[in-house]
């Protein structure tokens, strides 16, 4: 789950927003968070979604670009 990782770093990144901020804002701690940005812990669905909304965005944003556009076919 290298990918994942890569991605929630990124958007992190991308809003300047640091591992404390995200760990203020998710209720998660800086430990799993940067066990989860280097691929060495997968977060549970809970986790992610605690990601997500803390950085504003789509939880489908980490997820492998096929792997959401066989979600959007399947559930369209």
């Amino acid at each position: 789950m290298q990918y994942l990782g890569e991605m929630v770093n990124r958007e992190r990144a991308r809003q300047k927003m640091t591992l404390k901020n995200l760990a203020d804002k998710s209720g998660l701690a800086i430990s799993s968070l940067c066990d989860i940005e280097k691929g060495r812990f997968v977060p549970s669905l809970e986790s992610l979604y605690k990601i997500a909304d803390a950085l504003g965005v789509p939880v489908t944003l980490f997820l492998p670009e096929s792997y959401d556009n066989n979600v959007k076919s399947v559930t369209n």
